[in-house]
């Protein structure tokens, strides 16, 4: 809900010139037997202001035999900033918001055509919402214009650091960069180009798919025979970046994928060497972190094991001298940007 955030910010700045310690209280009013759209606006909103770090508080059975009193009788309650109230869903004309606040005693009430149900009706009633409740904050903003300026309280001071982040309107991110996929079991070890795409769900969680492949080749000869090994794999993976916003981000990850190895044999004569190849199911985990440079750019680095079955094996005149994939090691270093 970019649009949500962005209509939001507004209405934090506003308050920091209302309050310092405590954090600001709105009070969310619905019918008390809301339509789905309306619901699913109503938690959309409550959402967004918890998250925001404002005491937010639900009076889905307020007695609204004349609305006006109701909602002014809400608002001088102790504490509370502003009465923000979703009425009328039931009609098939229209909906009214209700935007009443303490500071300057104003209402403002705004008629939306019923959106209805529809796929964003909830996600545009709760941006329309918020964009009323914004409006009225600024008016609080000019009542108090000669206040002195105070600095906001942390949960404001971040959701502003969040909104205004260029990333935070970006869920996809490319890597490109290159890695060093080694096996301890043997001098094997490959330097490939990486490509990786992700997609964030949330502030946290990601899905990524890396690509690694066409790099150099691993050796690993016994007199007279050398073999000459290729990896390539592609992953599927599930993870978590930790502190988001932050320029420093640690990431953990675990997926699953297929490894495809291929050996090529050389002999000397009259010895005679062979080509074969293997695909197997490739399970990894890791771990690394995130390096943001400026705006959307920035570097990582990651170190992961990786485990495959049937691992491959590297055998001369029958006896195995190394094999890949029990477990391979690979530390990867990228670029990334946020598209």
């Amino acid at each position: 809900m970019t649009g949500v955030r962005l209509a939001l910010l507004a209405a934090l700045v506003t308050l920091m010139t209302l309050r310092t310690a405590a954090a600001s209280t709105v009070v969310l009013v619905h019918p008390q037997t809301p339509t789905s759209t309306t619901a699913e606006a109503i938690v959309r909103v409550h959402g967004e202001l918890v998250s925001a770090g404002f005491n937010v508080e639900v009076a889905p059975s307020l007695s609204l035999g004349n609305t006006l009193v109701a909602l002014e009788q809400a608002a001088r309650a102790p504490g509370v900033d502003a009465v923000l109230a979703i009425l009328g869903d039931t009609s098939p004309d229209s909906i009214e918001l209700w935007v009443v606040d303490r500071v300057t005693g104003k209402t403002t009430i705004r008629r939306l055509p019923n959106p209805g149900v529809s796929d964003r009706a909830a996600e545009s009633l709760a941006i329309r919402a918020l964009e009323l409740l914004r409006a009225s904050l600024l008016e609080i903003a000019m009542a108090t214009d000669n206040a002195p300026q105070a600095s906001p309280p942390p949960p404001v001071a971040r959701l502003m650091q969040e909104t205004l982040d260029p990333r935070t309107a970006a869920r996809w991110s490319v890597e490109v960069g290159g890695n060093l996929l080694a096996s301890p079991s043997g001098p094997l070890a490959n330097i490939e180009p990486l490509l990786r795409i992700s997609r964030r769900f949330g502030w946290y969680w990601l899905a990524r798919l890396s690509v690694s492949g066409l790099g150099t080749q691993a050796k690993t000869d016994s007199t007279p025979v050398t073999a000459l090994v290729d990896q390539e794999f592609a992953v599927l993976e599930t993870g978590v970046r930790l502190r988001p916003h932050a320029r420093i981000q640690p990431v953990f990850v675990v997926g699953a994928g297929a490894l495809h190895v291929q050996a090529e044999g050389r002999a000397i004569w009259p010895y005679q060497g062979e080509t074969a190849q293997r695909w197997s199911f490739l399970a990894s985990a890791g771990a690394g972190v995130s390096f943001w440079i400026a705006h959307r750019y920035g570097f990582s680095a990651e170190l992961q094991a990786q485990l495959a079955q049937p691992y491959p094996s590297i055998r001369f005149f029958g006896v195995e001298v190394s094999h890949v994939g029990r477990p391979n090691l690979l530390l990867a270093l990228s670029l990334l940007a946020w598209l």
